[in-house]
């Protein structure tokens, strides 16, 4: 007998088929099997999406027997060929048709054919992919098979990523492989904006220690490293045009006006213009209360303090009309310094490298201002590229560009765009024509929009406790995920679903724990190799 045999088809239709379970297997919700159709040998693949117990006896009968057991009596009289009468039943959805080539079938095996644990060679036709993005391995219920998963770069991190899962279940350690897996490819750009400063690896091995981290790797931050890739997190408040504030921070219509006028009037130097309350044509006005509002929340925002006399006031208690004062920049924000900032971070991405933003010292307000002056200058140069190259004046092609958001419901909440939206709602809609992609990350899809969610095409499911978060990804993914719903409440750490328009099928895979993804890389090894040997070599003593 065969020992890849699970059981038989017994009944069911086109989108559900019954299968008796071969007394001695078990199998698992999420399991793929394979069918070997028994009058015309065709083969195809089935996912299973419930188990259930079936008996020949009735229910009545089994109460009685179960009782006389629990009561240790006798009941071998009573039971006869046990195998045959109890067994489990399991409701599978279909797959994919096996021929020369891999398809989505139109028709049904025939019942009562064989049913098979999958092995290795049924997934002969996923192949390696040129500069693909490594997704972990397929898995079959709990087992991992030897066979990575990988899309096309370009295809998927111009559709968008969506990366959601319940806290502790891997969405931190997934992003980690894939921007590993990124740093080996030059069509590729990333800027990652690092709320918990947790991708760089400061303290504990990640992405500095990739192979070509030097190359392709550069790291921001308020307080960067002694090393040849750091960068300060320095801004010029010239730099801060009024629409980066779009959806942003909670300006009323006229209070963006306001900052609008000031702009038309004074250019880049329209903050320091506005917070000293410098004139305004005549015939623009404006309510007095506008303009405070606006002067304290900037103020607030990029940490600007006025100097008085002697001492330092407070922003809050500056008053209207100190035209004259003098201020103090005591956040990421200079007058005199980060000019060429924006511009290097643009210069970076077009060069293909990976960029991370540690905003981890920053407040919640000021991540997502500088999250959008940088995406909102990406965007319009990615724009104004795409023209020129239509229009024949530039022949060189630009790479990919994806921005990585933690926490995505804060710019691409229902409630944040229910008022306007913002830059990363225009990427998310369209970003794939101009080679801008985001890669959006949360535990509460149900936070974001039904329109936003259906445009990030590539979805990467772990875990997810809450029954509404598992329908809100349920609703929006590429496949018909209606069946699969336990199939998401049971994985367990490190185990996805990718449900993506670039795979045939919605993917089980398991994705591997950082530290071992890596310690596979031959060439960490031999970087790791030639660290130790130096450390070794510097600790001789040669008296």
């Amino acid at each position: 007998m065969n020992e890849y045999l699970i059981g038989q088809i017994v009944y069911g239709d086109f989108s559900r088929i019954t299968i008796r379970v071969k007394n001695d297997k078990k199998i698992e919700i999420g399991e793929i099997l394979s069918v070997k159709d028994r009058k015309t040998s065709k083969k195809y693949l089935y996912k299973v999406v419930d188990l259930k117990y079936s008996s020949e006896l009735s229910k009545e009968a089994l109460e009685m027997i179960s009782g006389l057991n629990l009561e240790n009596e006798d009941i071998e009289g009573v039971i006869k060929n046990e195998k045959s009468r109890n067994y489990i039943i399991a409701e599978l959805i279909p797959l994919l048709k096996l021929e020369k080539k891999p398809s989505h079938t139109k028709e049904m095996p025939s019942i009562l054919s064989n049913v098979y644990r999958v092995r290795e060679k049924d997934f002969s036709f996923i192949k390696p992919i040129e500069k693909g993005l490594y997704f972990g391995n397929i898995r079959s219920g709990s087992r991992v098979l030897e066979i990575p998963i990988e899309l096309d770069s370009e295809k998927v991190l111009n559709h968008h990523i969506f990366i959601s899962a319940t806290t502790g279940r891997g969405k931190s350690n997934f992003l980690k492989n894939l921007l590993w897996n990124s740093l080996y490819l030059d069509n590729t750009s990333f800027i990652i904006f690092d709320p918990h400063d947790e991708y760089y690896g400061r303290k504990e091995t990640a992405l500095k220690d990739h192979p070509y981290s030097k190359e392709n790797l550069i790291y921001y931050s308020t307080s960067p490293l002694i090393e040849t890739n750091n960068r300060s997190l320095i801004f010029n408040i010239e730099t801060i045009k009024p629409w980066h504030f779009a959806g942003i921070l909670n300006f009323s219509e006229p209070q963006r006006e306001v900052m609008e006028a000031y702009y038309t009037q004074y250019g880049d130097e329209w903050i320091l213009k506005l917070l000293k309350r410098s004139p305004l044509p005549k015939e623009v006005r404006f309510h007095e209360m506008s303009i405070d509002v606006v002067m304290r929340k900037l103020r607030h925002t990029l940490s600007i303090y006025r100097i008085a006399g002697s001492g330092l006031s407070k922003p809050e208690k500056q008053t209207e009309h100190e035209h004259d004062s003098e201020f103090e920049y005591r956040g990421i924000f200079k007058k005199n310094s980060g000019k060429s900032t924006i511009k290097d971070i643009i210069k970076h991405v077009i060069d293909g490298k990976k960029i991370i933003i540690d905003t981890s010292s920053l407040p919640n307000d000021v991540e997502i201002l500088i999250s959008s002056i940088i995406s909102t200058e990406i965007f319009s140069r990615y724009k104004k590229e795409k023209t020129l190259r239509q229009e024949g004046l530039i022949k060189y092609n630009l790479p990919n560009v994806s921005i990585v958001l933690e926490e995505a419901p804060r710019v691409l909440g229902k409630d944040i765009i229910s008022k306007g939206g913002n830059i990363f709602s225009t990427i998310a809609r369209e970003g794939r024509k101009f080679k801008v992609g985001l890669v959006a990350i949360t535990q509460l899809p149900s936070l974001i929009p039904k329109d936003i969610l259906a445009n990030l095409n590539t979805k990467i499911i772990l875990g997810l406790e809450m029954a509404q978060e598992r329908q809100a990804l349920i609703n929006s993914s590429s496949q018909d995920l209606t069946h699969d719903e336990k199939s998401i409440s049971s994985l367990d750490k490190g185990e996805a679903i990718i449900s993506s328009i670039f795979s045939m099928f919605a993917i089980p895979v398991k994705i591997p724990y950082f530290i071992d993804y890596i310690n596979q890389d031959p060439k960490y090894i031999q970087k790791k190799e030639k660290k130790d040997i130096k450390k070794e070599f510097t600790g001789i003593n040669i008296m």
